[in-house]
């Protein structure tokens, strides 16, 4: 069995990914920028899990940013 403890997210290009793992690191919210050096990942963000407290304030940021999301 293997688990994780991150998700990720894609964006419609690597530039609005920039700009929201920017925007969260500024919210305290712990991720990584995609995958640049996995192919297939180039617009994904890499958002570690952390506690339910944590999860709903990641909720929420992604809530006002919608539109940057595929």
């Amino acid at each position: 069995d293997t688990t994780t403890n991150f998700i990720h997210i894609k964006f419609k290009n690597n530039n609005l990914m920039k700009y929201m793992a920017d925007y969260l690191t500024k919210k305290k919210i712990l991720v990584r920028g995609g995958g640049l050096s996995v192919a297939g990942f180039e617009n994904y963000l890499r958002v570690t899990i952390g506690s339910e407290k944590d999860m709903k304030k990641l909720v929420y940021f992604f809530k006002k940013k919608q539109n940057l999301i595929v």
